[in-house]
């Protein structure tokens, strides 16, 4: 369902950004850069409690952060093995965390 004209004008919307994919607006992207920012600019083990401290919050958030990170990371050619490993197994802390019953 489109927006009528008005409606775009009042809420600022231009008619590129209604043509654009949900999923292609730069907020995303800015967002996800800020995150590997915080996470890869330091040590692997400040990563690695980084993101240990965001598990225990919430899972679900920290497997989103470390999915678009890496993602982030093999788009922009970006090595550090490891930081990935770092990332790779607070993935896997999530999931399993995510996996368990909890009554």
């Amino acid at each position: 369902m489109s927006m009528t004209k008005a409606a775009r004008d009042n809420a600022g919307i231009t008619p590129e950004a209604e043509r654009m994919p949900r999923g292609s607006l730069g907020g995303l992207i800015d967002s996800t850069e800020k995150d590997m920012n915080i996470l890869i600019g330091g040590s692997a083990a400040d990563c690695d409690s980084s993101l240990n401290c965001s598990l225990a919050r919430n899972p679900a958030g920290t497997l989103r952060t470390v999915t678009r990170v890496l993602h982030l990371m093999n788009v922009r050619d970006i090595e550090k093995k490891s930081h990935r490993q770092a990332l790779v197994r607070a993935g896997k802390k999530a999931l399993a965390k995510i996996g368990e019953y909890q009554p």
